[in-house]
């Protein structure tokens, strides 16, 4: 049960289940109605269920994140529904585990459900973090590094607390203190997701297992979309944008493209969920397309310009592209600090940090909006005379081959060990 606020996340799990169906498993992928098209592509063996929400649900996921930055609290209301659309779909499955990717209300409806269940993902496992990636290694960094992972982790059982009460309200019958919720998942085995470059998420922390991240052929694409890209793309400086279903700062996107255009670059930019159609005028040297297939563009271009999702700064790392983030949120911020290379900026930095807005994305997105288009556009010039040598596509496609065996096999591995 992915995660429904990005598409990366359905991805994700699309190609998981998919690849634990082919070797045996019985598998489901429980998933909004709105995505079932894109996920029948990757589907071939796996079963696809669907669930209908009343309102978008990455919206609510937005609202749910607002409300608990400004409030420190959960409507029981937005509880329901981001919780009732799987109880009826999950019941009927009583004896399956619950595999969910950072995704609490799914979860909620597996525990009361009485399923076991697995957590996938970066965002289950912050708050069992050793450090917080891009902050320095010097005394201070260390120390806000705790503060920053105590913080986190205050909130987090906070949030699970208030999830969790409303569980007791629906029939959940242990008795339920914040204490009662950290005990409970840190009992819960975890799949973390993680870049190669990634040291803050230790293999000895309770029911910890790593993986790295996984592509979909649809990610990966074709020969034929990088000769599309570069026979655009000529001789010309060109940057690809990917800003998928974060919903934050359509100005500053709006604003960098008209001052890339401008400046004669060619830009390949995925709409996703921040651009809508007619948003930007017609330009021959602007791609713009609902979709863009990530590692060709990447392969393509001079530079990524992204939010800092774990999906786009892998296919910076695996592409050997340069990258420029505006993170949104905690787990973009450590995608990207995880990254550690020279040719990837990160625009939030310590910023963050200082100003107190991890909780509170929409206010990320307001100090990201304020930053001056001059300075992103001298960060561009500079990166893009970085000459990197790329990897083929059948490289990388070998690369996510085996990537996706080990992860096959550690999930495996999970479901012996813990379900028998």
């Amino acid at each position: 049960m992915p995660n429904v606020e990005g598409l990366a996340h359905i991805i994700r799990s699309a190609v998981l289940a998919e690849s634990m169906s082919k070797i045996g498993y019985k598998c489901k992928i429980i998933i909004p109605v709105e995505h079932s098209k894109i996920v029948s592509k990757i589907a071939k063996n796996l079963i696809i269920e669907t669930v209908k929400f009343d309102d978008n649900p990455a919206q609510l996921f937005r609202d749910v994140a607002e409300e608990y930055g400004k409030s420190n609290t959960v409507s029981r209301s937005n509880y329901e529904k981001l919780t009732k659309p799987y109880l009826h779909e999950l019941n009927k499955y009583p004896d399956a585990v619950a595999i969910v990717d950072s995704h609490p209300f799914a979860r909620a409806a597996a525990v009361l459900n009485n399923m076991n269940n697995i957590w996938i993902g970066t965002p289950a496992a912050m708050p069992y973090m050793s450090h917080i990636p891009g902050l320095t290694k010097s005394l201070a960094g260390r120390a806000s590094s705790k503060i920053v992972i105590s913080l986190l982790a205050k909130a987090t059982y906070n949030f699970l607390y208030i999830i969790y009460k409303y569980m007791g309200e629906d029939g959940y019958s242990k008795k339920i203190t914040v204490k009662d919720v950290i005990e409970d998942t840190a009992q819960v085995p975890k799949l973390v997701f993680t870049t190669k470059n990634t040291v803050c998420f230790e293999a000895d922390k309770p029911n910890f297992y790593m993986s790295e991240p996984l592509f979909s052929k649809l990610e990966i694409g074709h020969e034929s979309d990088i000769l599309r890209y570069k026979k655009l793309i000529d001789n010309r400086k060109s940057i690809y944008i990917s800003f998928g279903g974060t919903g934050y700062s359509p100005v500053m996107i709006k604003k960098l493209i008209m001052a890339l255009l401008k400046k004669g670059f060619v830009v390949l930019c995925s709409r996703g969920t921040i651009l809508k159609p007619g948003d930007l005028e017609d330009h021959p040297n602007l791609l713009i397309e609902d979709f863009i297939p990530g590692l060709p563009a990447a392969l393509a271009v001079d530079l990524i310009v992204s939010h800092g999702s774990q999906g786009t700064v892998e296919q910076a790392l695996v592409t050997n592209t340069p990258l420029i983030a505006f993170p949104f949120n905690l787990d973009q911020i450590i995608s990207v600090g995880s990254a550690n290379k020279p040719n990837i900026v990160n625009y939030a930095q310590l910023d963050f940090l200082k100003i107190s807005k991890i909780s509170n994305p929409s206010r990320m997105s307001q100090y990201i909006e304020s930053i001056s288009i001059d300075k992103i556009m001298s960060s561009i010039n500079k990166l893009c005379l970085i000459d990197e040598v790329k990897p083929s596509l059948g490289t990388i496609k070998q690369l996510n081959n085996v990537r996706i065996r080990r992860a096959t096999k550690i999930l495996e591995e999970i479901l012996a060990k813990y379900f028998n």
